[in-house]
Order: C-alpha cells, then structure tokens, then sequence
C-alpha cells in the first residue's frame, strides 16, 4: 500500500508538471477526456491506471530520445529508440529475457549498420596484423605509434589476436567486416570506433576487458533466449548467473549499452589519422 501512495504521489507531481507546460496541450486534454464525467471514481478507477500508462509511455519515449540525443545513425535512430522503450518497460517487468533482446538488438542494429561503412571496413581488413597496443605522444595514446614489445621483450600480440576470439582467429582475420559473426563484429566496432582503434596497458585495456566481457554476457542472454536447451553450457552459465542477480545484471547492461552509444558518438566516422595510418601499413 505504502508503495502504491508512492507511486500515485509521483504520478500527481508529474502530471501536475505537464499541465504547467502549455507545450503539452494535446496531452493535457487526453487526460481530461479520461476523468472529467466521473471525478468520484476513485483510486481504483481503471481510468486512472490509464493515466499512469500514459506517463510511463512519455517517460520512457524521453529517456530513449535522450539516451540517442546526437546520435550520428540517423537513418536507424528510431528503430533504436523504440527498441530502447521496449528495454525499459522490461526493466520495470523485471523481465531479464526481453530486457537482454531489446539490448542485444541495439548494438546488433548498430554493429551491422557500421559495418557497411568502407572506411571502418577498410580500416579493419588493412590492420588486422598491426600490434594492437599504442604508445603516447605529448601525453596522449598515438594511433601512428604502435608498441611493438612489452617490458619482457616479448612481442605485442596484433589486433585480430585481441579482438577477434574463438579457435579460428587465423581464418577469420580474412573475412570482411560484414561477414564477421556477430560477436566478433561487436568487438570489432568497439576497437575501432570507441576506442579509436587503440588501446594502451592501464585504464584503456581494463575498461576495453570490462566492457567487452559485459558485451559477452549480453550475447550469451540473447543465445539462450533464443536458442533454450539448444544454447552452449558456457551461455547457459551465464544466463543462470545473470539471472539470479537481475539488479545487478539491469546494471551491467545498461552500463555496457550507454559506454557503446557514447563510443559511436565520439569515434563516429573515424578520424583521418586512423584511416591515414592504415592506408601506410
């Protein structure tokens, strides 16, 4: 009960706001429609619970519109704000399943729309051998200056090594962008337009270890949703994990999603000196 007065108090506050607003004009009179023949209803006025529907569908469509303000993908933005809405009412159903597709669906859309771009994709197919680790120059990562050796004196390990995983690294290095398998073109995009196509030892490589381990974790919940008893015991691990801490995994997730939308925001296109680099490898 406590939590129900909670709610209809925020929701009074809120509608309040909008009637302040002469900018919400249509929306202010929807609600008058709803409740002016029968004001003695009551709480328990199936009307009012419309009301309540309808500031939530306003809330969530101006967290989406704000999650992918400035976003540069305007031919899928919409298809990515309405994904999102969809994300959000499955955080608040606490519905892990169909928060994760909603998620996955995003950076997927994202994913695959980049990988058409022929600078990001020539980029990719031209650099897959250098070492994936920079050096700085006037205090800042370099993407021209590659760190060839660790302290050890062993050798850097190149970009596919790193970004690409599974037993077939070798073979898939040669593949183009587009054909890549969805993981590996996530982690791909991230590299290369999050992080500019560098990476340094330090904060750089423990935020592109965190991020990319969310990353999987958000593929293995869209394989076993999709694909049940059918899904490998490493992604049904996962999801049980996930599944058993929701609050914490809503979290996780939705971190992973605001660091890639912000990644594209600023890496998107690539700079010049990512693309001037490539071209002299």
């Amino acid at each position: 009960m406590g939590q129900d007065k909670k709610q209809l108090e925020s929701l009074l506050s809120f509608v309040e706001s909008i009637y302040d607003n002469p900018a919400n004009k249509e929306f202010i009179n929807g609600i008058r429609r709803l409740v002016k023949n029968d004001p003695d209803n009551g709480l328990n006025d199936p009307r009012i619970e419309e009301i309540y529907e309808m500031c939530i569908r306003r809330i969530l469509r101006e967290q989406a519109e704000s999650a992918y303000e400035g976003f540069p993908l305007i031919e899928i933005k919409e298809d990515l704000i309405s994904d999102y809405i969809k994300m959000e009412r499955a955080h608040r159903e606490n519905d892990i399943d169909e928060f994760g597709i909603r998620l996955y669906r995003q950076i997927e859309s994202i994913s695959r729309y980049l990988s058409k771009d022929e600078a990001i994709s020539r980029v990719v197919s031209q650099m897959t051998d250098v070492p994936y680790l920079v050096e700085s120059r006037n205090g800042k990562p370099s993407v021209g200056h590659r760190q060839k050796e660790y302290r050890s004196g062993d050798a850097v390990k190149p970009i596919f090594d790193i970004v690409l995983i599974g037993k077939s690294k070798t073979e898939k290095k040669n593949l183009p962008l587009r054909e890549q398998y969805a993981i590996d073109m996530l982690r791909l995009i991230i590299y290369y337009v999050c992080f500019g196509g560098m990476l340094q030892s330090g904060v750089l490589y423990d935020t592109w270890k965190t991020q990319t381990g969310i990353c999987s974790d958000i593929y293995s919940v869209r394989n076993r949703v999709h694909g049940g008893n059918d899904c490998t015991e490493h992604d049904r691990m996962v999801y049980e994990r996930m599944s058993n801490s929701k609050s914490q995994s809503f979290h996780r997730m939705l971190s992973f999603l605001f660091f890639f939308i912000d990644g594209i925001k600023k890496g998107f296109p690539i700079s010049k000196e990512l693309i001037a680099f490539a071209e002299s490898v």
